[in-house]
Order: structure tokens, then C-alpha cells, then sequence
């Protein structure tokens, strides 16, 4: 008897909202519901459809204890959205003979032990040069609240061992543009808060933003909150300061001034058509694999179609700055709680009320139940800040997986109870399966099998028990 496994392609219909009328009424629907939620205390979203369609709002609160409204321009910190900055200025300096993007990192930072790896400039941005990053070292949390020099930090991830060898994977990674405003800073002989202020926020009219301070009194500034583990209640942001975000995510702006950045990057008006095209490049491995993350910026689809985006988040504050090439519209939405509510989803959301929905129709073929089942294996590899073990089974005539992490100290999976439930994958085509914006397929490799997982902002290659 032969068994069939009902897999799907994916075929995509539009229905756009462009010409229904207003679609502002929507986003406030969609923004109100999340304020509704009572899981975040403000958010503030920009539009910029085409040349004459924008839209700025502020909804909740900018601060829940003196039960201050959120303004229009509020001031957000903004996390990983300023990497973005950061690989342009990276890019500028490239164009300038300033910086070379092939050379060695050494050839800047010339104290640094690189460990015996030769590890291109260009390959801080796109997240493959395999050093480890601090954030996702429990040994340099004691660190983040302390006003250190920049050097006791570098200390610490340049001492541990690589997650893999430069340009093998692609781990998102904190320490390598903390290294890339090190160089900035070196051959401009500038401060990395200078440089960007003179170099991009002043040319694009960005008048509300700034490097974030602990300190600062700014008019308009929303207070962030975080999300308690056990409550979900919102409590005040954990303290950190902001020699440690850095040029990976210690900048400060408003929804304003961001869709003013995505319209000036986008269109040429900060930096020259080549420097933008380095900038949307997708990375690529040494094996020639083509990741869907460029230099600072994301390339994955959103809303089923092209966009390029960032999302942040530090302590008490979320962030999503998206663009859509082809429609011209620009969504960027901001919110002062570190919590369930995502800045992404909303942004999202937003982009289907104004372009449409897309619909996936799927259509069934068929393929045999056991040429599934001989993927149906625990693989075992680095993600993001630690081992992981994940197991691909088959339930229900689908294929699932269930990342589990490992205890490094003791070599076992933790407890049960932490672990996430399997979940259930969708089919594209070609060997290519799909969860959210998570793509994972098969290779086998020197008589082993593995899987690869192309997250977007990650890409790691997992090798079977």
C-alpha cells in the first residue's frame, strides 16, 4: 500500500485595498486592539504611501505613571534598527577609499585575536563572521549596567571560541557591529554618535533622533517598560547603559524621522545608488548559499511581498522600520513595552490594510510517506546563543519539528516542560518546507545528513545524530 502525504505549492492571489476608500480607520482598528490588549502602554506609528499618502499617530501611553498620551513624535529607543545606520556608514566609508570591505578586520582593529581567522569587513554585516555574540553570553550580563570602557566588553566575546569559522553560517550577532562602529570610529577619527548625526540624520531632516543616553531629559521621550515573566505585568525597563547597545542598537527616533530615513535610503537622497545597492545585496556563504539578510537590513517577504525591513528591540521597547520596494510604502511602527505585542505583526497587519491581503491556495500532489519519513531525524547545531537539538518527525501525514536546547554543561536536552511543542510545517516546493518565515530543507553532505535552517536573520546548518 502506498502512503501519500498531502503537501501543498503555494499559489498567490492579490486583493488590494488601494482604491477603498480611506485605510486610515483600519490601522487605527488594528492599533486600538493592541492598545485594547492591555499588554502596551503606547505606539506610534508613520506611514509614507506613494508621494502624497502619510500618516503619523501616537496611541496609549508614553508614560503609564503620570498617565502622559502618547504624541505624535514621541522618542523611542530603537534597538536593531540601527544597524541599519551603522552598515551605511560602513558602506559610505567603503566608497570613500576609507575602508575596505574585503580587507581583515585586524587592518582596523589591530589588537583584536581574530583567533587565526581571516574575517572580512563585510563580513560583520551580514551576521557570518562566527564571533560570538555578548548578548547572548550570561557572562557579559553583570557588564551591561556598568559604564565601562568599550574595551572590557571586547575582552570578553574576543576570548571565546567562534560559533563556526567566518562565512560557514550566519548567527545574528551584537558583537560584530559593536566592532563595526570600532572601525567607523577609527578611520573617521569621529564619534560613532557623531558621525551618524553629521552624515545622516542632519541630511535627511531627522531632527528628533539621537544616540540614546540613561541620562538625558528629551520633551516628548516615552518611558519604556518591560513584560514580568510570571505576572505579564508591565513593570519598568530594565536598567542598561548605553555604551553597550553601541552601534548595534543605541539609537534613539521617532516614527517621523524613520520613514523620513526609509525615504531618503530608499531613494538616494543619504547615500549614492552603489552604496544602496551594496547595502540590499543579500549576504552570501562560502558554499554560495544566498541568505535573505543584506547589510543591516532584512529581505524577507512580508505580507507575500518584497520588503525590506528591521525589526529592534532593547530593554522596555520594540521596533519595526519596513519598506516596500515595489508599492512604495513605508510602515514603522514603535512601541514602549518589551512584551507580547509585536511591532512586526502590527506593521504587517498595516501593510494589508492599505495594499490588500495575498492569499496562498493550496493544491495538493503527492509524495510518498516514506520518502518523508527518512528525514525524520535529530539534528544537532548552534543557533542563536546556544546549542540546539532539532527533531523532525512526522504526525498526521505532516512533516513537524521541535527545537529543543541543549544543556551545554551537562550534554542533555533541559527539562521537558521548558520545551517547545512540535510544530507542523507547510510545504514550498523543490525540498524547501516553511514555518513562518523560517525555510528549512535538506542536504546530505559527506554521508551525513543535515539540515538547514534559513530563519532570515540566521541561517544554520544542523548535522544529523
Amino acid at each position: 500500500m502506498k502512503y501519500l502525504l498531502p503537501i501543498f505549492f503555494l499559489f498567490i492571489s492579490c486583493e488590494s485595498n488601494q482604491y477603498h476608500g480611506n485605510w486610515t480607520s483600519g490601522i487605527d482598528k488594528i492599533v486600538f486592539k493592541a492598545i485594547a490588549s492591555g499588554k502596551v502602554a503606547g505606539i506610534s506609528i508613520g506611514i509614507a504611501y506613494g508621494k502624497n499618502k502619510t500618516y503619523y499617530k501616537g496611541f496609549g501611553k508614553a508614560d503609564l505613571e503620570f498617565d502622559v498620551s502618547t504624541p505624535d513624535n514621541a522618542i523611542y529607543e530603537i534597538g536593531s534598527v540601527t544597524k541599519q545606520f551603522t552598515a551605511a556608514a560602513i558602506l559610505k566609508l567603503s566608497e570613500e577609499g576609507k575602508i575596505d570591505l574585503d580587507a581583515d578586520i585586524r587592518d582596523y582593529l589591530r589588537d583584536y585575536d581574530t583567533q587565526g581567522y581571516f574575517i572580512p569587513v563585510k563580513r560583520l554585516l551580514d551576521h557570518t563572521s562566527g564571533i560570538k555574540g555578548y548578548t547572548e553570553m550570561p557572562s557579559a550580563r553583570p557588564l551591561f549596567v556598568q559604564n565601562l570602557p568599550r574595551d572590557s566588553l571586547v575582552a570578553l566575546f574576543e576570548a571565546h571560541p567562534f560559533d563556526f569559522p567566518p562565512g560557514e553560517q550566519m548567527i545574528y550577532n551584537n558583537s560584530a557591529y559593536f566592532l563595526a562602529g570600532l572601525i567607523i570610529e577609527e578611520v573617521t577619527e569621529q564619534s560613532y554618535e557623531d558621525y551618524v548625526q553629521e552624515n545622516f540624520f542632519q541630511p535627511a531632516g531627522m531632527v528628533n533622533s539621537r544616540y540614546c543616553s540613561e541620562k538625558a531629559v528629551w520633551k516628548n521621550r516615552a518611558h519604556g517598560y518591560d513584560t514580568d515573566d510570571k505576572t505579564g505585568a508591565m513593570i519598568r525597563k530594565g536598567f542598561i547603559v548605553h555604551s553597550v547597545p553601541y552601534a548595534a542598537g543605541s539609537l534613539c527616533s521617532t516614527v517621523r524621522d524613520l520613514v523620513m530615513w526609509n525615504q531618503a535610503l530608499h531613494k538616494g537622497d543619504v547615500v549614492s545608488r552603489s552604496v544602496y545597492e551594496e547595502m540590499i545585496t543579500p549576504g552570501e556563504l562560502n558554499d554560495g548559499t544566498i541568505l535573505r539578510y543584506a547589510k543591516g537590513l532584512g529581505l524577507t517577504k512580508v505580507a507575500g511581498r518584497k520588503a525590506i525591513h528591521h525589526g529592534g528591540g532593547i530593554n522596555g521597547f520594540l521596533s519595526q522600520s519596513l519598506y516596500f520596494p515595489e508599492e512604495d510604502l513605508t510602515v514603522v511602527v514603535l512601541a514602549n513595552t518589551a512584551g507580547p505585542i509585536s511591532p512586526s505583526e502590527l506593521a504587517e497587519n498595516i501593510a494589508i490594510e492599505i495594499l490588500g491581503s495575498v492569499t496562498e491556495e493550496k493544491i495538493a500532489f503527492d509524495l510518498s510517506k516514506n520518502e518523508i519519513q527518512k528525514l525524520t531525524k535529530v539534528y544537532t547545531g548552534v543557533a542563536r546563543g546556544a546549542k540546539v537539538n532539532v527533531k523532525i518527525d512526522f504526525d498526521e501525514n505532516l512533516l513537524t519539528y521541535q527545537t529543543i536546547p541543549i544543556n551545554e554543561e551537562k550534554g542533555a536536552y533541559t527539562e521537558a516542560e521548558s520545551m517547545p511543542e512540535p510544530i507542523k510545517l507547510n510545504y514550498l516546493g523543490k525540498g524547501i518546507f516553511q514555518d513562518g518565515s523560517t525555510n528549512l530543507f535538506f542536504k546530505r553532505l559527506n554521508n551525513r545528513d543535515e539540515l538547514h535552517m534559513d530563519m532570515g536573520y540566521g541561517y544554520s546548518v544542523l548535522k544529523a545524530n
